[in-house]
């Protein structure tokens, strides 16, 4: 920043010893050398702006590529952070599904065996099927 500003003082500088040349030069009635000094003014004024303007996209392209490392940066530490949640998700999820999986087959044996102590060992006959053997019974004693 400060080597610009050294350069554009100089520039002006120069300008100005031109300037004063070209009045020298009008003065003294010598209008072909005061052309030619306007015309050197002009070229160094058009070389001093596309100067100027590659400093800035050299400035530019600067300030882009630490932006554009400081966003990689960004989305590499969010894109870490976001893996560390999601496998922390998995990890809780796997452990709560066996946590659940144990809990059902627990569930089932239990109902289960509330199945079996509910039901009769030994089938009992239906009151259909006594009343047939009854009838069964009484055509057998006759």
């Amino acid at each position: 920043e400060k080597k610009n500003q050294d350069e554009d003082l100089l520039f002006e500088g120069y300008l100005t010893i031109l300037e004063e040349h070209r009045r020298k030069c009008e003065a003294e009635h010598n209008y072909a050398e005061a052309e030619l000094v306007i015309k050197r003014m002009e070229e160094l004024r058009k070389e001093q702006g596309e100067k100027r303007i590659e400093v800035l996209k050299s400035k530019h392209m600067a300030e882009k590529m630490e932006l554009d490392k400081g966003h990689m940066l960004e989305f590499n530490n969010v894109s870490l952070k976001w893996d560390k949640k999601m496998n922390d998700y998995l990890l809780i999820t796997a452990e709560k599904e066996r946590i659940q999986a144990a809990n059902h087959a627990k569930q089932m044996e239990e109902m289960i065996e509330k199945l079996e102590k509910s039901l009769p060992k030994a089938p009992k006959p239906s009151s259909q099927l006594l009343n047939l053997r009854k009838i069964q019974e009484t055509y057998v004693k006759q």
